[in-house]
């Protein structure tokens, strides 16, 4: 049901009972929230992913990772920033060539 007035009275009126603004941001969800994501195919068996510099440290964040064939992928290096960068980066290993998918995922 959608509303019918936005002012007046009547089972469709836009009630405003709260001061100030009627939505939070993104930046004010609560819980997990992915802030990078992508897909790549390995040039050999490892790559370094790098993402922008996020809010916090590193160790609040988390690399999730997957592949669609029998080399599981893993982190052979961790999140780390970019020493004079604003930069992050990690690897990535798996098999020659694999096509992995990665997400990072700020933990909350």
């Amino acid at each position: 049901m959608g509303a019918t007035t936005t002012e007046g009275t009547g089972p469709g009126i836009a009630k405003r009972d709260t001061k100030g603004r009627l939505s939070l941001g993104v930046s004010s969800l609560i819980g997990p929230k992915i802030v990078a994501s992508g897909i790549t195919t390995l040039n050999g068996t490892s790559e370094y992913i790098y993402i922008p510099q996020q809010i916090g440290l590193v160790s609040d964040y988390c690399v999730i990772l997957t592949n669609n064939s029998s080399n599981h992928p893993y982190i052979s290096n961790a999140l780390l920033p970019i020493s004079g960068s604003n930069e992050w980066r990690f690897q990535i290993t798996a098999g020659n060539n694999d096509v992995v998918h990665y997400l990072v995922v700020k933990i909350g």
